[in-house]
């Protein structure tokens, strides 16, 4: 009886430079089951100053004709403005995106992607929390929103060696 074994096949570690966050570590890794029917991607933004970042985790279930993926995603962003108002703000984005693929060629592939979101601004500012004369700057908010994305993918690469490809990629995404 076959049980799923899984194995790293990938591990991504470099330097990134957000125009917003600085200076950081970006962090990637997959995991696949022997017979490339479940894979597991995971990883992450880490800034310097460990209150802004990005995390994210996906999981595709390869077995059938038609591949599913499910994709959580949090992205953070923490903001001090030094000044005469001294803001300190925390923007925060949480994504969840369901998908399913179709490949209708052997170089052609349709995906359909509903994704569900959610922002938050929040103050951290002393007098906004407690609620001594919040400046107008402060007021905190979330929003829901939703929508649907479609790609259609061609690729008809040839590998001819060892990363030597030949052929034509392009996505196109709505």
């Amino acid at each position: 009886e076959y049980k799923p074994q899984f194995s790293f096949n990938n591990l991504i570690t470099s330097f990134a430079i957000d125009p917003l966050r600085g200076f950081g570590i970006l962090l990637e890794t997959q995991l696949e089951d022997m017979l490339g029917n479940h894979r597991v991607v995971g990883g992450g933004l880490i800034a310097t100053d460990l209150k802004s970042g990005d995390l994210f985790a996906e999981y595709a279930y390869l077995k059938y004709w038609m591949d599913f993926k499910i994709r959580v995603a949090h992205r953070s962003l923490y903001i001090r403005e030094e000044g005469e108002n001294n803001m300190i703000q925390r923007y925060a984005l949480n994504r969840v995106m369901l998908g399913a693929a179709v490949p209708l060629r052997n170089w052609f592939r349709l995906e359909v992607i509903p994704v569900v979101e959610q922002t938050e601004v929040g103050s951290m500012q002393y007098s906004a929390v407690v609620g001594i004369n919040p400046p107008e700057f402060a007021s905190d908010s979330r929003i829901w929103q939703a929508g649907v994305k479609t790609r259609a993918v061609f690729d008809n690469t040839i590998e001819r060696g060892f990363n030597i490809l030949t052929g034509t990629r392009g996505a196109l995404e709505l």
